[in-house]
């Protein structure tokens, strides 16, 4: 997955590449926690809304 963002990122308008990593893949550490934590994002939805009534409120 990593592969295909960085071949098809040079299609965006604000892309940039840079000389010194042209040949580079990014951090897959940092990637993959980025995107395991989207992917959980109805997980912490659901259990704001039944443990805590969708109020983060300190009491």
């Amino acid at each position: 997955m990593i592969q295909q963002i960085m071949t098809s990122a040079d299609t965006l308008s604000l892309f940039r590449a840079r000389k010194s990593s042209a040949n580079r893949m990014p951090n897959n550490t940092y990637f993959m926690s980025y995107h395991l934590y989207q992917a959980r994002q109805d997980n912490f939805n659901k259990e704001l809304d039944i443990e805590f009534s969708g109020d983060l409120k300190a009491t």
